[in-house]
């Protein structure tokens, strides 16, 4: 058996990969927000993912906790529709 089809065996296996990407949010659905890191970044997945929750692409989430490593502050947009005062709450018990 050849290394590229005992490859595509494995990953036959792993089952099918979910996409999750989305378009970015246009102006008209987004406020600007501004983050700082007042702590350790010691939870930078979950403030990933409860960024992903507010409307960001996965990769804006990574770029805004790359900002916010290296800088301690980062800009992005984030859904109007959701609750700023809950996003800021979640964010805030993760030190951003």
């Amino acid at each position: 058996m050849s290394i590229n089809s005992e490859l595509k065996v494995r990953l036959a296996r792993l089952g099918p990969v979910r996409d999750v990407s989305r378009a970015s949010l246009s102006s008209e659905d987004s406020v600007v927000v501004v983050l700082h890191r007042v702590g350790a970044l010691d939870k930078g997945v979950s403030v990933a993912r409860r960024l992903f929750a507010a409307g960001l692409t996965l990769k804006q989430a990574h770029d805004a906790i790359n900002r916010l490593a290296e800088l301690s502050w980062s800009v992005c947009a984030v859904s109007k529709t959701g609750n700023l005062n809950d996003l800021a709450g979640e964010l805030a018990a993760m030190h951003v």
